[in-house]
């Protein structure tokens, strides 16, 4: 996941900053302070959602997996309201807005929950909270991939922000069908 981060965020969103002559970058430009703290921490928070899943990071170096866990739920604090006030502050579609924010609160009330949980040591559900927050984070570059598909498919803005909900709906049903798998599979006694 942190190397498929890494190809993404190198080979789509890096180039739109570095390129004074990227089409995009007006764009981009015109909400910079905003988007530099967003860009930031998310980044931070995909690269370090792995290494927080790590068993051996959690039993071998657990007062290391608190710190990087700290950081991580702080820089979804500071990220996922931030890519609200991107969206709000653009000439963008409402349909768009609405999307993204619900995005943005999603991915903060579910790391809100890990951080509680944890807080309160609810171990499980401190895990499950997890995998439902990284699962939002990593869905940055899970549409990054599917941008292609959207083209192909001429999702607008308009379109997207209600694609947007629906991959959030269907990501967060996927992880927690994951994580009841046993339950769900297995008969009562």
């Amino acid at each position: 996941m942190g190397v498929l981060s890494l190809i993404i965020l190198f080979s789509l969103e890096i180039p739109v900053l570095v390129n004074p002559n990227h089409p995009a970058r007006p764009h981009y430009f015109a909400m910079r302070w905003p988007l530099l703290p967003h860009a930031i921490f998310g980044i931070f928070s995909i690269l370090a959602g792995p290494v927080q899943f790590s068993s051996r990071v959690r039993r071998n170096y657990p007062k290391l997996h608190r710190v990087i866990g700290r950081l991580y739920v702080g820089s979804i604090m500071i990220s996922a309201p931030m890519g609200a006030v991107i969206v709000l502050a653009l000439p963008e579609d409402n349909n768009f807005r609405i999307g993204v924010c619900v995005h943005a609160t999603l991915w903060f009330i579910t790391t809100l929950m890990a951080f509680l949980t944890a807080r309160n040591r609810q171990i499980l559900q401190h895990k499950q909270w997890m995998v439902r927050s990284y699962v939002l984070t990593f869905s940055f570059i899970v549409t990054r991939i599917l941008g292609p598909v959207w083209n192909a498919l001429h999702i607008s803005h308009h379109d997207y922000g209600i694609v947007d909900v629906m991959l959030n709906v269907a990501y967060l049903l996927v992880a927690d069908i994951g994580l009841n798998w046993r339950e769900i599979t297995t008969k009562r006694a």
